[in-house]
C-alpha cells in the first residue's frame, strides 16, 4: 500500500489556497447572482401585478354583464324545465282522456252492436207479420 505523504510544500500551500479562494470565488458568484435574479423576479412581479390590476379593473365591468346574463340563462332554464312539467302533466291528463274516450268508444261500439242485433230481430218479426198478414 501506498504511503500517505505527509510533507508539507509551498506547492500544497499554494493548491490549497487556489482551490479555497476559488470556492469562495464561487459561491460569492452563485449569491449575487441569486440577489440579481431576485431583483429582477420581484420587479417583473410588480410589472405584472400593475398590468393584472389594469385588466381587473377593466374586465371587472365584463365579469358582472356575464354573471348577469348567466343568472338570465339560470331563470330562464327555470321557467322552461317549469314550462315542461307543465306539459308533461297536461300529456298525461290527455292519455287519460284519451284512454276514457276509448272506453266509451268500447261501449258505444257494443251498444251499436246490440241495436243493430235488436234491429234485425224487429225486422224480422215485422217481415212474418207482413207474411202473415198477406197469408191470412
Amino acid at each position: 500500500m501506498a504511503a500517505l505523504d505527509m510533507n508539507v510544500d509551498l506547492g500544497s500551500i499554494v493548491a490549497l489556497c487556489v482551490a479555497v479562494t476559488g470556492g469562495l470565488g464561487c459561491v460569492f458568484t452563485v449569491r449575487s447572482n441569486v440577489k440579481v435574479l431576485s431583483a429582477v423576479v420581484t420587479q417583473i412581479d410588480k410589472r405584472n401585478d400593475e398590468r393584472f390590476t389594469l385588466v381587473d379593473d377593466r374586465n371587472e365591468e365584463r365579469f358582472n354583464r356575464v354573471d348577469a346574463r348567466l343568472e338570465d340563462y339560470g331563470r330562464e332554464m327555470k321557467q322552461l324545465s317549469d314550462i315542461m312539467i307543465k306539459l308533461t302533466e297536461a300529456k298525461g291528463a290527455q292519455a287519460m282522456t284519451d284512454q276514457r274516450i276509448l272506453q266509451e268508444g268500447a261501449r258505444v261500439d257494443d251498444l251499436n252492436k246490440r241495436i243493430d242485433a235488436i234491429a234485425s230481430t224487429l225486422r224480422e218479426l215485422i217481415m212474418e207479420r207482413r207474411q202473415a198478414r198477406a197469408a191470412g
